[in-house]
């Protein structure tokens, strides 16, 4: 079975004080995770190269290589340590760990675990281990004897306090183009003043992999607001994680700094939230821009094979000897290249799967592609008829009662912002949630979110993708941009999304959502105007067939 990356990790280690035997001492913090875990010595091999194996019932696998220049040191070690999860039989944990010289004193530690099921196992699916940063990584970085760096960034296991004052220098990193660490950053929700997500918990389970910012206030997320371009920006409870080589002029590329929204978090958990954004971190390259030039055994294997052969062929293969020895180096080579390969192809078929999650994302891509959007500000009309709507509230003489008096008057307090259509009154005059004890205070928030929120939303640059989120964390109510495939290709499901509003039709696929179930179930379907500046609802009342709800009701 294929083996799952658990947990990688690079950075440069140094000692943070005089210590005199810097090298053997980096070793022994690794020989004493294994040994720990083991409770084996490993002495004498582990620092040179060799063997070892212990009995059941981890029946675990130590191999130590290394390569020198003929310098004090090795320049480059490695060690590969297998064993039996303690808890889960048939799986199988191996952890490969190299140690390069980089510099005086200074050395790059990669450490990368996997873990796989045997090939013959036959029964229920395990649970997969939780993300974690192995305790090897976690001592170095709570130790007091080594500093461990990404490029210029200390890494740490604690979270890091951002406040007011600081905005500049958070700025600043993030826009440093030799920063090679991904930052997180949580921030604080606006109404309880404190962050949505334990940032300790966060911080130490990304250990080695990513560096945690929290701010202490929500007047610290108003400076960093001061600071961040809008698509960039993450505050009242958000949780955003910043990849390197973050480029401000390209605001195209804000959703490859991922986040998650206050609701997000709020609706999924802490567990769930840290677990995603760990696997994240310590399962991806895409997210790290150091890397190691050895990072296993069978790295350096590989060198050593390569020097012997160089070395045979400058001599000369004569003999029945060095012919032999030659055969075998090839053979040995061509082992390693098959092993690659199939590891190629394993990791290509996981992608496959993966690609499939894109489903959704395309979908939205295609709506954005559809409605260009372009940079807009308010027109003087139209600010001029916003201020004006509080007139219409003074000239009622009674609060309508029924949802469609309820509907055209949030449409007038918009000030032409959000424009109902005579299809959108007809639909709701109709419709069988109109009926219900909840229709006027449903359709009265959710007229007034859009016209407060969404249409701010849809007229700015931001993607649809982050338009929908950032309007269902707001207002709690849902915001989808296209239907199901199956619903796309039945073109009479898809004329029940057109509409027609002075002189001209409209595709009204995007719409807001509340409630699943009929009677309690609010569907408003609209387009987006920006030429006139205006949310245009085609749609207010029940859900609209779809290819599932019409295949249930045959």
């Amino acid at each position: 079975m294929q083996a799952l990356r658990h947990f990688r990790s690079v950075f440069d280690v140094s000692p943070a004080g005089t210590n005199t035997k810097p090298w053997p001492s980096l070793i022994g913090e690794v020989r004493a995770w294994i040994s720990r875990n083991e409770g084996a010595e490993l002495k004498g091999f582990f620092f040179g190269g060799g063997d070892w194996s212990g009995g059941p019932p981890r029946r675990a696998r130590v191999r130590v290589q290394s390569l020198s220049d003929g310098g004090p040191t090795p320049d480059v070690w490695a060690v590969r340590y297998e064993h039996v999860d303690t808890d889960i039989k048939p799986r199988r944990w191996t952890a490969d760990i190299s140690v390069t010289g980089v510099g005086a004193r200074e050395w790059r530690l990669a450490v990368e675990l996997r873990h796989e099921l045997r090939s013959d196992y036959v029964g229920p699916e395990p649970p997969m281990p939780q993300p974690s940063s192995p305790r090897l990584v976690t001592g170095l970085l709570d130790s007091q004897h080594w500093i461990c760096r990404v490029s210029k960034q200390r890494l740490t296991t604690q979270p890091i306090a951002l406040n007011v004052g600081q905005g500049h220098e958070f700025d600043r990193l993030l826009r440093d183009a030799t920063r090679l660490v991904p930052l997180v950053l949580v921030s604080c929700d606006r109404k309880t003043g404190v962050p949505t997500l334990d940032s300790v918990r966060l911080s130490r389970a990304l250990a080695g992999t990513g560096i945690v910012y929290v701010c202490q206030s929500p007047e610290c997320d108003d400076e960093l607001a001061h600071f961040l371009p809008y698509r960039f920006r993450s505050g009242n409870g958000t949780v955003r994680i910043y990849a390197p080589g973050l480029d401000f002029s390209h605001e195209w590329t804000a959703g490859r700094h991922r986040f998650f929204a206050g609701k997000d978090i709020e609706e999924l958990g802490d567990d769930e939230v840290i677990g995603q954004i760990v696997r994240a971190l310590t399962r991806s390259d895409a997210w790290h821009a150091l890397q190691a030039t050895v990072v296993s055994v069978d790295d350096i294997e590989a060198r050593i094979r390569e020097r012997r052969l160089a070395a045979l062929k400058r001599a000369g293969t004569t003999s029945p000897e060095q012919k032999n020895e030659l055969m075998t180096l090839f053979e040995e080579e061509n082992v390693r290249l098959e092993g690659e390969l199939k590891k190629a192809k394993e990791e290509l078929e996981g992608e496959s799967s993966r690609r499939k999650d894109l489903d959704d994302t395309v979908a939205r891509l295609e709506f954005e592609i559809d409605q260009a959007r372009t940079a807009s500000t308010e027109a003087r009309k139209e600010s001029a008829a916003h201020r004006a709507a509080p007139e219409d509230v003074l000239s009622l003489d009674a609060l309508p009662e029924e949802a469609v008096g309820v509907a055209t008057l949030a449409a007038r307090l918009s000030g032409g912002r959000v424009v109902l259509s005579e299809a959108a009154l007809a639909s709701l005059k109709k419709s069988e949630f109109s009926e219900g004890n909840e229709a006027n205070s449903v359709v009265w928030r959710c007229l007034r979110a859009m016209d407060r929120e969404l249409f701010e939303l849809v007229m700015s640059d931001m993607p649809a993708i982050q338009v929908s989120e950032t309007f269902e964390s707001r207002t709690r109510f849902g915001l989808t941009w296209t239907e199901s495939k199956e619903t796309k290709r039945d073109n009479r499901l898809m004329a029940k999304r057109r509409f027609v509003h002075d002189g001209k039709e409209w595709d009204m696929t995007p719409h807001v959502k509340w409630g699943t179930t009929a009677p309690k179930c609010l569907r408003i379907h609209f387009a987006v105007d920006r030429d006139a500046k205006r949310v245009i609802v085609g749609h207010c009342g029940d859900h609209l067939d779809t290819y599932g709800t019409r295949r249930r009701k045959q």
